[in-house]
Formats: C-alpha cells, structure tokens, sequence
C-alpha cells in the first residue's frame, strides 16, 4: 500500500509540475493544440488517482458485476463522477504496473510536447527572436 502511495505522490507531482510549464509556454503552442495539451494534461492528473490501490484479488464475479454496473451507469447518465472512477478503479482487469508504465509514456510523450522537444511543436529560437518549429 505505501509502495502504490509514494506512487500517487510522484506522478501527481510531475504532471501538477508540468502543467504550469504549459502555462508558461502557452503561447509558443498553437492555438488548435491548446485545448488537446490541457485536455491530455488533466486526462494524465485523473488517471493518478484511478490507478492506486488495486485489489488484485476480487473475485472474478465481483469484477464482472462492477464493470457492467459501471456501464450501466455510462450509458444511462452519459456522465462518470471522479468518485464513480475511484470506485470501479480497483476492479479493472489490467495490473496496476502495466497501466503506470502506460500513464509514464503518456506523461512522457506530454512533457515533450510542452517543452516543444517533439515534431509538430513549436519551439522559441533564442537568437532570432523567432518562434520556429522543432523537427
């Protein structure tokens, strides 16, 4: 439990970190990117806590009937709470480290983007005053 907590700490920290470095670059990204890295931003901040504490050993039933509650619920209400979230989280099917390690490319990937370090970013050229694009 402590081990999947220091977890929650650290990757909540790095994208609450990151998300004022896309603040500060707001302006070197393009307009139509914007609303996607917030977007990815906050999908990433969510995801931390959906993926802590699992309980690896529920009973396959109990699995089967909180994910069709879970669906049932979707499809009705068109809409999950975070605490809806939290509450399917320990019961779905991927291990916990597969899922993170999934959360860190993405976070990776994101970070990149925001640095403007990967293709199709823009990035400030400090000689010329210029915004260019990186390759």
């Amino acid at each position: 439990m402590l081990s999947d907590l220091d977890w929650l700490v650290r990757a909540r920290n790095d994208i609450q970190s990151l998300m004022p470095r896309l603040l500060q670059r707001w302006d070197q990204i393009e307009y139509w990117q914007r609303p996607v890295a917030v977007s990815a931003a906050f999908s990433l901040w969510r995801a931390v806590f959906l993926l802590v504490e699992r309980e690896h050993d529920a009973p396959s039933e109990l699995v089967e009937e909180t994910a069709h509650r879970f669906l049932i619920k979707l499809i009705r209400t068109n809409t999950i709470a975070f605490a809806d979230g939290c509450a399917i989280a320990p019961f779905q099917g991927s291990p916990p480290a597969t899922v993170r390690e999934s959360w860190h490319d993405a976070f990776d990937a994101l970070s990149g983007f925001v640095a403007g370090t990967v293709p199709g970013t823009v990035d400030e050229n400090p000689d010329s005053g210029i915004a260019s694009e990186s390759s």
